[in-house]
């Protein structure tokens, strides 16, 4: 039931909050189970990534890249340190519709404090 909500709400969103998003889902996953928040190994290549977030290769990475120039993020190979949540948030933002920015802000402030 879960994948299903996910799939069924990856069409409504951005390929940039698609991937922001997966993050945070995988973050607050690793938690859960006693893991660090804010540092974990991705658990699939960037390829992978792409195909469950219905993403070409080259966004996953461009957008990974992008997140890594803002210093929302750290990449080492597969490992991932998120180090500023509200940045990933804000390069969301920027560049959403304004229909969508609405409702972003629509959006539990506690979605980000969970997260990290």
């Amino acid at each position: 039931m879960r994948g299903q909500n996910v799939m069924a709400s990856l069409g409504t969103m951005q390929a940039d909050e698609r991937l922001f998003r997966f993050l945070l889902d995988l973050s607050k996953r690793f938690a859960a189970l006693g893991c660090a928040k804010e540092r974990f190994r991705l658990p699939m290549w960037r390829r992978e990534i792409g195909e469950y977030l219905g993403l070409k290769l080259s966004t996953v990475c461009r957008m990974l890249s992008h997140l890594q120039e803002i210093d929302a993020i750290a990449i080492d190979g597969k490992d991932i340190t998120i180090k500023n949540v509200p940045s990933m948030w804000q390069s969301v933002q920027i560049e959403l519709p304004v229909q969508q920015i609405s409702r972003l802000h629509q959006t539990p402030s506690n979605f980000l404090q969970e997260a990290v």
